[in-house]
Parts: structure tokens; C-alpha cells; sequence
């Protein structure tokens, strides 16, 4: 697995027997509503199956890479960060529990993420949907250089109902580091 990142006040980590955490976080209505694919009510099998899944089991779901976002100097969890396949795609996906809202933890983890990504993979360009209102995942995909591509309705049963979706694009930029030749790189298709 993937080394570590760290920031001022994060490290990046693979996800590891922290399930009670994962719950106490991520059963949470207000997180959960404007994540696409998380269940709710979040239990302690979710967590198990998610904390389960091996690198085999995280390619036919087309993760590329995950990681558990956690407090550096206590290594406390409070989120995660994906980068994931959709449609030929490379897209990004965070989460950061509602008690580190706020503080800037979105950011610092979304954006030593997508440095480690353009780093260590041959992928020129990241997307991301966020749903509309969700204002505070706007200004963090914003802040990373990301820009809107345009919106689209989505059926969202489990998230009450017919949702819209505004997508963004992050191209790499001369400012990001250059490509590595990876197996993530190579396992993703995206061979720029």
C-alpha cells in the first residue's frame, strides 16, 4: 500500500481496525446527505465491509487509491479522501466528519491528496460532483483549482429523492508535480 502523506496537521493513511470510529463519524444524517453512495443509517457491518476491503475488492469497485484522513498529532480519525473510476474518469471523493467542520481539514486532506495523485500517477485531470448545496464542498474544490463543467440531475432515492449534481473539472497544472509511472497510474486506464 501507499506511503503516507502528511501535512501541518494531517496524515493521510491507509484505513485500519478503527470501525467504532468510522461509525461515530459517519452516522450522521447532515455527512451523509451530501455523500452519493454511503449508507444510512451507518452501521457497524458498513464499517466492517469498508474496512475490509483489500486492494483486489477496492479495484472492482475502482477505487485507485483511499485514504483515512487523521489528526497528526493524535492520529485520530475524522475523514477519508478516494480517488475512483467512473466512466473512464479519475474523480475524487472526501469526507470529514461534522465535529472537524469548518477548520479546514477538507482542504489541507483534498489538496496533499490530489498533490500525491498528479505525483505518483499519470493522470492529467480529476473530476468531482458535488450536490448544489452543498456550499462548504464547493469553496474546497474551488480552492484546489477546480472549476464547473456544468450540472446535472441525479435520482436519489436514499438522499430523498431527484438530486442536482454540479460537476468540476482539475486539470494538472506545470505548478503540479510531473507524473511518476505507477501501478496506480497504470491500473487506472489513465495513461495521459
Amino acid at each position: 500500500m501507499a506511503a503516507d502523506i502528511r501535512t501541518a496537521r494531517l496524515t493521510l493513511r491507509p484505513p485500519r481496525g478503527e470501525g467504532p470510529a468510522l461509525v461515530a463519524l459517519l452516522n450522521d444524517w447532515e455527512l451523509i446527505k451530501n455523500t452519493a453512495a454511503l449508507p444510512f443509517p451507518f452501521t457497524t457491518r458498513d464499517a466492517d465491509e469498508w474496512l475490509a476491503q483489500d486492494e483486489e475488492q477496492m479495484a472492482c469497485d475502482r477505487i485507485l487509491l483511499r485514504k483515512a484522513v487523521a489528526l497528526s498529532d493524535s492520529d485520530a480519525l475524522i475523514g477519508a479522501v478516494d480517488l475512483f473510476e467512473r466512466d473512464n474518469e479519475a474523480c475524487l471523493a472526501y469526507w470529514i466528519g461534522r465535529a472537524h467542520w469548518g477548520q479546514g481539514y477538507a482542504t489541507e486532506a483534498a489538496g496533499a491528496f490530489l498533490t500525491h495523485a498528479f505525483a505518483t500517477t499519470k493522470i492529467d485531470n480529476i473530476r468531482a460532483g458535488i450536490f448544489i448545496e452543498n456550499a462548504a464542498s464547493a469553496r474546497v474544490l474551488e480552492k484546489l483549482g477546480f472549476t464547473v463543467r456544468g450540472e446535472f440531475d441525479i435520482d436519489a432515492p436514499e438522499r430523498g429523492g431527484k438530486r442536482r449534481v454540479r460537476r468540476y473539472d482539475r486539470a494538472r497544472t506545470p505548478a503540479d508535480p510531473p507524473p511518476a509511472v505507477t501501478r496506480l497510474g497504470a491500473q487506472s486506464g489513465h495513461e495521459g
